[in-house]
């Protein structure tokens, strides 16, 4: 094709009826985040606290007296187990509600209790942008030992 040619105009339509749609999606999940709460107690019933939708405490309460003849050390033992076992379940409860399409195979509960890879997580997370957009599903890009992160880097 040489420059004096008229190029075909690119439409953008379906690619922007897809960004409102997803935008949508998220916006559905963040309304859905948002009155999410989670509930939970520790294994000897002494405590119960309350999470939000993002697996932050909302409260803590003591279910019965029993804290109060606990040795310092076994109190704290009691919060923090209950309070990771709360944010592991709205992690959860997260994973759950978000669109499957939202983030592709991204582990969220994984990243909010740190058992997954960070560096594994953004590389999947980029790897549509390294990508080429514009073409054909089949004609990407899909050289998996190459995401683009560089995993070799210790700082």
């Amino acid at each position: 094709m040489s420059s004096d040619e008229a190029r075909t105009p690119f439409d953008l339509g379906p690619a922007l009826e897809a960004l409102e749609q997803q935008q949508a999606r998220i916006a559905e999940f963040q309304r859905q985040i948002a009155e999410t709460t989670t509930r939970v107690e520790s294994s000897d019933h002494a405590v119960a606290m309350e999470f939000d939708g993002q697996g932050e405490p909302r409260s803590i309460r003591f279910l019965n007296e029993s804290y109060r003849t606990m040795a310092p050390a076994e109190l704290a033992d009691v919060l923090l187990r209950t309070l990771r076992d709360g944010r592991a379940r709205s992690a959860r409860k997260m994973q759950e509600l978000m669109p499957t399409d939202a983030l592709g195979d991204v582990d969220v509960a994984g990243m909010m209790t740190g058992d997954t890879d960070l560096s594994d997580v953004l590389g999947q997370i980029m790897r549509p942008a390294l990508e080429n957009p514009l073409a054909p599903r089949g004609d990407r890009r899909t050289d998996d030992a190459d995401d683009g992160w560089d995993r070799s880097r210790t700082d």
